[in-house]
């Protein structure tokens, strides 16, 4: 019964997965090569350390506007000429930065990009929040965004600004958007279930949403903020700035392949242990980074660090998309990254230097338990009102823990346990 709801359902599709992924890459561009691209700003513009921030800020203001605007938008529209859209916009945004010389007309444009970014990203969201199988979904696609942004920052530091600066990086990062934007003819044009989308939702299920979309939003506030200074944190013990360069790179693609990792398991083992398991890892990695002496002992920290990115989200974002009954608010996980990515490295600079980098360590490991805690509160609710949650774990528990007790089979079809 399952596989034919699978096979049934337009948006569990090869194809679909990949657009999506591709697509989401794109709107996860600027994010992920955001380093190098205020390096270059930097040198410009001749900016301050202030107006960096401010320039910074003003593409987090565009994203995360947007990404809330589209409970609103996300399911009235052709999804892929919104995606076409998006795409061209951001595209115009990053190319027209070649033709201006003010820091207004840099914020201005920069601001359009992330509206055009976070329109792509919420619009993956709400697709793939359709998806028989949201755990591998989303793990997919947050395996395929971060390929071109590692692929962007091999290529940008070394062969693209010693030679071409700025001009050349904005306008390398405006061609790759434009090739995987042309993933959107690939696109569904919209759900097949869209007339199912309720335009309100319980109370009950809107509260699991908000907790779920909370989780993700306290994960990832804690990697933003050791993130941001994994570098500098390097430069305490002396590292080699190019070993460090190369680590973190290794690392960002490490960081892809978590997603992959988390896309093949998918609720094989059910939806607890495979994240616990990564919340391990990741403050494992965290306890390494605050210990480390050499190269070596900072890579494996590095990597079991961001290992766990992709892996969790794809979780969290699996089950904020079963929670939530009105197939809208999966969109606000695309708010949720950007405001983790403004309260994390804010918070981690005051504990820096306030306390030091085992403060901003400690930070981070505390989001992710506390990440973990809030899942486990709203998957342990979630599963007793639903029956498909019940007989993934049901089914899991009997496969891979212990046997289930004589009598009782998970039920096949989603009709209630019996009391």
């Amino acid at each position: 019964m399952i596989a034919a709801e699978i096979s049934e359902n337009p948006i569990d599709k090869r194809s679909v997965y990949i657009a999506a992924g591709l697509i989401s890459g794109c709107g996860a561009l600027t994010f992920n090569v955001m380093p190098i691209l205020v390096g270059a700003m930097a040198d410009a513009f001749q900016l301050s350390k202030t107006e960096l921030g401010d320039i910074v800020a003003s593409f987090s203001i565009g994203f995360t506007l947007i990404a809330i605007a589209a409970l609103f938008w996300v399911h009235k529209v052709n999804w892929r000429i919104a995606s076409i859209a998006a795409v061209a916009l951001s595209v115009a945004a990053l190319a027209a930065m070649t033709l201006i010389s003010t820091v207004q007309a840099l914020s201005l444009l920069t601001l359009l990009v992330g509206v055009g970014m976070g329109a792509l990203y919420a619009l993956v969201m709400a697709i793939l929040s359709g998806s028989n199988q949201p755990d591998r979904a989303f793990g997919l696609k947050l395996g395929l965004e971060t390929l071109p942004g590692a692929i962007l920052l091999f290529l940008l530091p070394v062969t693209i600004a010693p030679t071409f600066g700025f001009d050349g990086i904005v306008l390398t990062m405006a061609a790759t958007a434009l090739l995987l934007g042309t993933a959107s003819f690939f696109l569904p044009t919209q759900s097949a279930n869209s007339h199912h989308i309720q335009s309100s939702i319980n109370q009950q299920d809107l509260w699991l949403t908000i907790l779920a979309l909370g989780a993700s939003l306290l994960f990832f506030t804690g990697i933003a903020a050791s993130w941001a200074f994994l570098e500098l944190l390097a430069k305490t013990q002396s590292l080699p700035t190019e070993d460090v360069g190369t680590i973190l790179a290794i690392a960002f693609i490490i960081c892809g392949v978590g997603g992959f990792v988390a896309a093949a398991i998918g609720d094989r083992y059910g939806r607890i242990l495979p994240v616990a398991g990564i919340i391990l890892s990741n403050c494992v990695g965290l306890w390494i980074l605050s210990i480390f002496t050499s190269s070596i002992e900072y890579a494996i920290g590095t990597s079991l660090f961001l290992f766990s990115v992709n892996f969790a989200l794809a979780y969290t974002f699996g089950l904020t998309a079963e929670v939530d009954s009105s197939g809208v608010m999966i969109v606000l996980s695309a708010a949720i990254l950007s405001i983790g990515s403004i309260i994390g490295p804010a918070t981690a600079g005051r504990l820096v230097e306030s306390m030091g980098y085992d403060a901003m360590l400690l930070f981070s490991a505390g989001c992710a338990i506390a990440s973990l805690l809030l899942y486990l509160f709203v998957y342990r609710i979630h599963c007793r009102a639903s029956p498909r949650s019940l007989r993934v774990e049901a089914t899991n528990k009997q496969k891979c823990l212990k046997p289930l007790p004589p009598g009782f089979h998970a039920p096949l079809h989603d009709t209630p346990p019996p009391d």
